[in-house]
């Protein structure tokens, strides 16, 4: 159908599904404000939407929220920010159990170290826990806790 009402969102670097919503709420408040107030006075417009400019895509399954650690780290960190709460999660299997990941950070865009598989984890402590992904390294923030050790694989 035509647009009555659009706008720009910037979508920030650290900008995660729960932050986004809240931007799009206070977005969405202040255009049915502004339409409402359109809508009485008569002076909205339609505008046709431009079909070269849109797509169709599928619902989305539980296999498009499996991390994929051959992925590069900014991959899996979209990934990750894009299915948090109030999402369902990015995912990942840890002896035979599906695990979530709440929050991650890219580490490395490049891999400094060279023969080592994806999903391997190659640092555990305070700060997280640091995966080797396809390219680049990311750190997993908060997730479902395992007893994880370094040197062991993901899935």
């Amino acid at each position: 159908g035509d647009i009555l009402s659009q706008q720009n969102v910037d979508i920030a670097e650290e900008d995660d599904a729960a932050s986004l919503y809240e931007k799009l709420m206070e977005i969405g408040k202040q255009q049915v404000r502004q339409f409402t107030k359109a809508l009485i006075d008569g002076t909205y417009t339609r505008r046709p939407q431009d079909s070269s400019h849109t797509n169709i895509w599928r619902k989305r399954g539980h296999k498009d929220g499996i991390i994929d650690w051959r992925m590069p780290a900014r991959g899996i960190y979209n990934l990750v920010r894009a299915l948090t709460h109030p999402y369902v999660g990015a995912s990942f299997l840890y002896n035979g159990e599906e695990k979530k990941v709440w929050k991650a950070a890219v580490v490395a865009e490049e891999t400094a170290m060279k023969n080592i598989e994806p999903g391997r984890i190659l640092k555990l402590s305070s700060d997280g826990l640091d995966v080797q992904c396809g390219m680049g390294i990311v750190r997993l923030l908060v997730w479902d806790g395992f007893p994880a050790k370094e040197g062991e694989y993901l899935l």
